[in-house]
C-alpha cells in the first residue's frame, strides 16, 4: 500500500502540487458500517456486444435493462451492496468488461447511485440537516461527480437538473420531500422515513456523470456516503452550516457554472465531510481533474487520468 501523506501537514500550495501527481487506487473496502447499503445504475451507449449475456453468467445477482433515452445502449443495474470486497470486485468486473464493448461519452448516460434511507436512521431532522449541507455545497459535488469528464453531461439539464429551490421548499416545511419531482439531481421520491428496509428505501443520487472507470464509481460512492453521515453527525459545527445557509440561499444557480473550480469552497467541503487522509486526496483529485476547465461545451470532455 502506497504512503498518504498527512493533508493537514501541507500548506495549501503543497497540497494543490501533491494532487497533480496523485492517483486513486481502487480499495478493497472504504470503511463503511456493515448496515449501510447502496446500488448503482450503469447507462452506457453503442453496445457492440451481448452485455446482458456477460452480466446473467459472471454477476447474475445484477441486471441489464433498456433505456429509450441512450443511443443503442443500456442500463446495468447491481443488487443491494454493502461494503465487502466481493461486491467491489463484482462492480469492478463489470465495469472492465463493458468498457470493451460500449461507451459513456456520448453525452447521455448518467450514473445514478442508490443509497439505502436508513442511512439516516429515518429521522426527519436528520434529512434536514442533510437536505441543507446538500444545498450548500451542490455546486462543488456537480463538478465531482463529473467523475472522468471535465464537464456535466448535456442531459443533466432535463434528467438532473440542480435540486436548490426544490429542496429548499422541504426545507422551509412547505413542501413533503417525496411529493418532489424524481427527475432532480437528488430523488427523494422512493425514500421513506419509516423503518423500512426494502431495497426501494433510497437517496438516488442522478448528477453522476456515466462511466465506466470502477475507480470513479468507488470514490463517488465514498464521498456520497460520507457525507450524509457526517452531515448528521454532532462532530460538526452545524451553526456554520446554517450560516452559510443562509447567506447562499437566495444564490443565483446554474448548471454551466457548477463545472467552474471553487478551491476554497471545495476544501471546506472536504474537512467539513471527510476525515481521513485518503478520503481527502481521493476527493480532492477527482474534483480538481488537473485543473482542467471545459467551459460550456456541448461535448463531453475527458479528463486527464487522475487515477490508477
Amino acid at each position: 500500500m502506497k504512503e498518504i501523506v498527512k493533508v493537514n501537514d501541507l500548506t495549501l500550495n503543497e497540497l494543490l502540487n501533491y494532487i497533480i501527481n496523485y492517483k486513486i487506487d481502487y480499495r478493497d473496502n472504504i470503511g463503511l458500517d456493515k448496515n449501510i447499503t447502496f446500488g448503482v445504475e450503469i447507462e452506457y451507449e453503442q453496445e457492440k456486444h451481448n452485455i446482458l449475456k456477460f452480466i446473467q453468467k459472471n454477476v447474475p445477482t445484477w441486471d441489464r435493462g433498456c433505456d429509450s433515452t441512450l443511443y443503442n445502449g443500456g442500463e446495468i443495474r447491481s443488487n443491494i451492496m454493502t461494503d465487502k470486497k466481493e461486491n467491489w470486485d463484482n462492480l469492478k468486473r463489470v465495469c472492465q468488461y463493458t468498457k470493451k464493448y460500449a461507451t459513456t461519452n456520448g453525452g447521455n448516460a448518467g450514473g445514478h447511485i442508490h443509497i439505502g434511507g436508513n442511512i439516516i436512521n429515518y429521522d426527519h431532522d436528520n434529512l434536514i440537516r442533510f437536505l441543507k449541507c446538500y444545498v450548500l455545497y451542490e455546486d462543488i459535488l456537480s463538478r465531482f461527480l463529473c467523475g472522468d469528464k471535465v464537464n456535466i453531461r448535456r442531459k443533466a439539464s432535463e434528467y438532473a437538473p440542480v435540486a436548490k429551490r426544490s429542496l429548499e421548499k422541504v426545507i422551509r416545511n412547505k413542501r413533503e420531500y417525496n411529493t418532489l419531482d424524481r427527475y432532480l439531481s437528488l430523488n427523494l421520491k422512493n425514500l421513506s422515513l419509516n423503518d423500512d428496509k426494502s431495497g426501494k428505501n433510497t437517496l438516488e443520487f442522478r448528477r453522476p456523470n456515466g462511466t465506466l472507470e470502477e475507480v470513479i464509481w468507488q470514490n463517488n460512492i465514498n464521498v456520497l456516503t460520507k457525507m450524509i453521515i457526517n452531515s448528521i453527525s454532532d462532530d460538526i459545527d452545524f451553526d456554520y452550516i446554517n450560516y452559510k445557509y443562509a447567506q447562499e440561499e437566495r444564490a443565483i444557480i446554474s448548471l454551466v457554472n457548477y463545472n467552474e473550480i471553487n478551491l476554497q469552497k471545495a476544501i471546506e467541503f472536504m474537512n467539513i465531510f471527510l476525515k481521513t487522509d485518503i478520503d481527502k486526496l481521493n476527493f480532492l483529485t477527482q474534483y480538481v481533474k488537473g485543473y482542467d476547465i471545459s467551459g460550456s461545451s456541448n461535448q463531453l470532455i475527458l479528463s486527464k487520468k487522475f487515477w490508477n
